[in-house]
């Protein structure tokens, strides 16, 4: 299977809680020292990084985020028709607990057509705009000055790095929407919207990075404005993922989007990341609740 590709990011985290979200497990800790959240115990991590993960973070130059951000998966291309088959459903989280609470809260929301709730466990990143000609060029830092600081998300279909918040609520609106109407079945299951995978950066010591964590879901769709996974049926299934951080012990979504290839995260996989102190590994697991 090819790596599906993402985006650089750098961060340092930090910030109070927003309203909502999903609580952490009581069987989940968060170090405050090293922010990052403890697996599961006996839970061995799938990949391993370079380097040092909890490392204080570099001073970022412009047209990178600097805030409690993780990678995000570039936009998808169109897929080739795949046959996939689910993993067992009621199968063990395959990462830290807190991880896979949020992404059922998630599941639940898209299925039941509840943008307020996703849109309440939200909160944005900073995002340090460039000068000109300097970063990848985004509607978020429209007039801005070299180097300021501006919030926003991550949006996959803009190909932007960043997004206004107002961008990223229509997108929220629009999945919420696509993912309550998912109909039929195939070879992989019902058409309904679930969890597909979950994921995070870990670290030496077997705990996942608090700012690198992913959740993927997946269901069947007529809408042929997204990347489905044969997109010249008239229904076919479709992979939308999420970009979460913690902030203190909270899962928080800032971004969403489409992988590419679109099936990559419908699979175990792993791809290399950028890191504030380095590279790391972004790997992610099946998994279906």
């Amino acid at each position: 299977m090819r790596a599906v590709a993402v985006a650089a990011a750098l961060l340092v985290l930090g910030g109070a809680c927003a309203t909502g979200g999903a609580a952490p497990s009581p069987a989940t800790t968060v170090s405050a020292q090293a922010r990052t959240v403890v697996l599961d115990e006996g839970t061995p991590s799938s990949v391993s990084i370079d380097g040092d993960a909890t490392a204080p973070a570099s001073t970022p130059a412009g047209g990178q985020f600097v805030s409690r951000s993780a990678p995000a998966v570039t936009p998808a291309a169109k897929s080739r028709p795949v046959v996939l088959l689910a993993p067992a459903r009621g199968s063990p989280c395959p990462t830290a607990t807190v991880i896979c609470d949020a992404a059922t809260t998630i599941a639940a929301a898209f299925k039941r057509g509840d943008a307020a709730t996703i849109l309440g466990m939200s909160a944005p990143v900073g995002y340090i705009c460039p000068a000109p000609g300097q970063g990848a060029p985004t509607t978020l830092c429209a007039g801005a000055t070299p180097g300021e600081l501006r919030m926003g998300y991550f949006v996959s279909r803009t190909g932007e790095p960043a997004s206004a918040e107002d961008t990223y609520t229509a997108e929220v609106a629009g999945w919420v929407a696509r993912a309550a109407a998912g109909i039929g079945t195939d070879s992989y299951g019902d058409g309904g919207i679930e969890v597909a995978s979950v994921g995070c950066v870990p670290t030496p010591d077997a705990r996942c990075r608090e700012d690198v964590i992913i959740a993927a879901f997946t269901f069947i769709t007529n809408d042929r404005n997204v990347a489905r996974l044969d997109p010249t049926a008239g229904v076919s299934r479709t992979v939308v993922y999420v970009n979460l951080h913690s902030e203190s012990g909270v899962l928080r979504i800032h971004g969403i989007g489409q992988s590419a290839p679109l099936e990559a995260l419908l699979v175990a996989g792993s791809t290399p990341v950028s890191l504030a102190a380095g590279a790391g590994t972004l790997g992610w697991r099946p998994w279906r609740p």
